[in-house]
């Protein structure tokens, strides 16, 4: 491909470039945010630029393999094209995917109306009632409603241990209440008496015991 590359001039050095793109590397840092961004700008990239190498880190390796694979099909459908006129729209298709791919991502095509980037969260067997207490509480606005979110997650996902523990709890409040009402309230004040008595004449002792050493 590169004996065939036209000649650009940028201040006063040649460049080799394919049908008018300029040959470019591009390295992704990772990033929730800069994934995001990365399929969108890589489409704007590609109509200018024609990538050799790239690579990425975490949601930049990610949208490196996603730019690798339509650089790949682009460079296949020019070598397919070989002694005719170049179809610029084949040649893009891959990007064009790219472009759209927060549309397709955000999309509802099922009947429950869960997106597609929703859909591919598939958790396991074993960890699917914490999956489902996690999607209880998303897009909630509030504090308050997180929590009343989570706490009926718990219920829902985990209603057999909800019900022992709740069963325990009532068992131990009940048997506080009864221990209170067995309680001679008369008596427990005079001997609240007594025991506030005891402490002020013991710290009268402690005081005169450090007169006395004192001297």
């Amino acid at each position: 491909m590169e004996n065939k590359a036209n000649l650009f001039a940028e201040n006063g050095k040649k460049i080799k470039t394919d049908l008018g793109r300029i040959f470019c590397d591009l390295v992704m840092k990772g990033g929730i945010t800069s994934g995001i961004v990365y399929p969108r700008a890589i489409a704007q990239l590609a109509e200018k630029f024609q990538f050799r190498n790239i690579g990425g880190a975490s949601a930049g390796a990610i949208a490196a393999a996603g730019a690798a694979a339509a650089e790949y099909r682009r460079q296949k459908e020019k070598e397919a094209a070989k002694g005719s006129a170049p179809d610029f729209e084949k040649e893009q298709a891959g990007f064009r995917r790219l472009d759209g791919l927060h549309d397709e991502l955000g999309g509802t095509p099922f009947d429950d109306k869960r997106t597609l980037l929703f859909s591919l969260f598939a958790p396991s067997k074993l960890s699917r009632p914490l999956f489902g207490i996690l999607t209880t509480a998303l897009n909630r606005k509030t504090s308050l409603g997180r929590i009343t979110s989570i706490v009926w997650g718990l219920v829902t996902n985990f209603y057999v241990s909800a019900v022992l523990g709740a069963s325990i709890a009532i068992a131990a409040i009940y048997a506080a209440w009864q221990h209170l009402c067995s309680i001679n309230w008369s008596h427990a004040w005079l001997n609240a008496t007594v025991l506030r008595q005891f402490c002020c004449d013991f710290s009268a002792m402690k005081q005169n015991a450090a007169l006395w050493i004192g001297r």
